[in-house]
């Protein structure tokens, strides 16, 4: 199961800051155009956007999630118990995932073209977050 989130300023498109799934690394989406790599990134523009228009944060159901819920459910991840352990027997072998035995979660590998890179520890919280590049869903 997986929510989407969205970043919304008025009079502008929503932008996709990325989405969770049971189970592994929140999927945080990079956008190199507009200078967002990763979470500090995203931090850093919501702010700025806040200052100069009106706009919010909400997930794929349009309910409004407040800044400091939004870091909890990116920075902050757990693995989801014995589920996570048969995601890791599933997906051990498949290419452009693995599980991260620091986090207990599935994590994209690191690719020029898909994941530039991870979260860590020593970033904020757990560190439980991938950066994608691209359209994923």
């Amino acid at each position: 199961m997986g929510m989407n989130y969205y970043f919304n300023v008025k009079d502008q498109e929503s932008i996709h800051i990325g989405k969770s799934s049971t189970g592994w690394a929140f999927q945080l989406h990079a956008y190199p155009k507009k200078r967002i790599y990763d979470l500090k990134d995203w931090l850093r523009y919501i702010d700025e956007q806040g200052q100069i228009s009106e706009c919010h944060i909400c997930d794929e159901n349009d309910e409004v999630v407040l800044k400091d819920d939004l870091i909890k459910i990116i920075a902050h991840r757990q693995p989801f118990g014995q589920y996570s352990k048969l995601l890791h027997k599933e997906y051990r072998t498949r290419g452009a995932w693995f599980y991260d035995y620091d986090t207990g979660l599935l994590r994209a590998r690191l690719n020029e073209d898909i994941c530039i890179s991870h979260g860590h520890p020593g970033m904020m919280g757990t560190g439980s977050w991938d950066c994608i590049i691209g359209d994923f869903s």
